[in-house]
């Protein structure tokens, strides 16, 4: 394994050249000094563990988002967006922030922070700031409702199922700021709707038999009171759950939104449930909670199992 410090006056001063340098086989730690790393991250390594030095320390910053227009002539779209991109088959974060600051969705389009294709993710003490689809955690949909919709990296390479677990984390954006088909748990994070527009916190493009995204201990509020929807599915079987969390006075009411679907092959659910349920939720059994939580902790114990 390597271990590489980055930082001003060391020998990589970015985390590109870092990440360059070493090969896609190589297990490789990256140590991140205090500061701004103005750069967009491409990272296809096949064991990562990315280290800064807090939240309010060390911070990975760009400002692509899908209006602005490409070298090659075409616009960036969502999928070339993102502020860092990750690939392989692990990856640890922590202790740092990636945003990007490219501006409000109905002003620049979507705009991702970062786009998580590994297929096994921790993230720990990592803030994630955005407007529109801050995290996308892979894989894409099997195909593109528009021409060229997931025009970048992994538009026309095979789709491999993500486990994908955020601890302590603090995630904010407005519109679907939290979405793709990976397997996510978040466990006692912050997700924050920020801005004045009506937003949704996930858009999920679950595959059929897949856990989907779980939220377990959350706190949830959002900028404006009744502004933030738990969820909308971006595909057929999309999947949140949201399990012993605290809503505060800015979740909407109606609590989800069926979006493009017509038949109810999404699934989204509350647990405990509310006093008075949300339009569009999937009421869960004592039976069902168990069948997930054991889920959940199967996708966790894989994903800790690696960090030896």
């Amino acid at each position: 394994m390597s271990v590489i410090y980055v930082g001003k006056g060391r020998r990589f001063q970015t985390i590109t050249e870092a990440l360059e340098y070493t090969n896609y086989d190589e297990a490789l730690t990256l140590i991140l000094d205090e500061g701004i790393y103005r750069e967009k991250i491409e990272c296809n390594k096949r064991k990562l563990h990315l280290i800064g030095r807090g939240m309010n320390q060390t911070y990975i910053i760009w400002d692509d988002s899908a209006f602005k227009l490409h070298l090659d002539g075409k616009k960036y779209g969502t999928f070339r967006s993102h502020t860092a991109f990750f690939d392989g088959d692990y990856l640890k974060v922590e202790n740092l922030t990636i945003e990007n600051q490219a501006g409000q969705g109905h002003e620049v389009g979507q705009a991702v922070a970062a786009a998580v294709y590994t297929k096994y993710v921790h993230m720990k003490y990592v803030r994630l700031i955005s407007y529109q689809d801050t995290l996308f955690l892979g894989p894409l949909p099997d195909k593109e409702r528009v021409v060229d919709g997931f025009l970048g990296p992994r538009q026309d390479t095979p789709r491999i199922q993500s486990y994908q677990f955020y601890e302590n984390c603090e995630i904010q954006g407005d519109i679907d700021f939290i979405f793709g088909g990976g397997n996510g748990i978040f466990s006692n994070c912050i997700l924050y709707g920020r801005g004045e527009r009506i937003g949704f916190l996930t858009a999920p493009s679950t595959n059929v038999d897949e856990l989907g995204f779980y939220f377990d201990k959350c706190i949830i509020d959002a900028q404006v009171e009744q502004n933030l929807y738990l969820g909308r599915p971006w595909r057929r079987y999309g999947k949140s759950m949201f399990f012993e969390c605290v809503m505060g006075k800015g979740i909407h009411k109606q609590g989800f939104d069926p979006w493009q679907e017509k038949k109810k092959t999404y699934f989204f659910a509350e647990w405990p449930e509310q006093e008075t349920k949300r339009l569009f939720q999937t009421y869960v059994t004592i039976e069902e909670v168990k069948i997930i939580q054991d889920e959940v902790s199967k996708i966790k114990k894989a994903i800790k199992s690696l960090e030896k």
